[in-house]
């Protein structure tokens, strides 16, 4: 599976930690199961203020982890709220966030105890 977690890309944008950046993927790593129930939760209750700031919120950490699949997918879904997409239209985009989150869990644990230099 391509675009799921680059090391290169994570280690870049901390400007060359690669203790930070594995750091912050473990902290992604131990939010992503809440913010999906919370984000699902939302779309299910139709709740359009906790879609969006749990939709952003996971888009915003994204911003440091080296996950393009992840970071485009919660993109893609934060563009389509701030069109006004109804509920209903937005479901292709909530089904690729959730399927990038659980790819990215499913290697998490993997990435975290990998080389990371």
């Amino acid at each position: 599976m391509e675009n799921i977690h680059d090391k290169a890309q994570a280690r870049e944008k901390v400007g060359g930690n690669a203790d930070l950046a594995k750091e912050l993927l473990g902290l992604l790593l131990k939010e992503l199961p809440t913010q999906k129930e919370l984000i699902n939760n939302a779309y299910t209750e139709n709740n359009s203020n906790d879609f969006w700031e749990h939709v952003h919120k996971t888009h915003g950490s994204t911003a440091y982890c080296g996950v393009p699949a992840l970071k485009d997918c919660a993109k893609q879904l934060e563009m389509a709220i701030k069109i006004d997409k109804s509920f209903p239209e937005m479901e292709a985009e909530l089904t690729q966030l959730n399927k990038a989150i659980d790819d990215l869990l499913d290697i998490g644990e993997t990435e975290l105890n990998s080389d990371w230099s």
